[in-house]
């Protein structure tokens, strides 16, 4: 079983990839 540590890191992460692929698409016109 994972750590609660473990958890919110992996969940942090995923925040801050999904903010920057969210940056990457709004900066590109489709």
């Amino acid at each position: 079983m994972a750590k609660k540590t473990d958890i919110i890191n992996e969940y942090e992460a995923a925040a801050v990839a999904l903010r920057h692929l969210y940056s990457v698409c709004s900066a590109i016109p489709i």
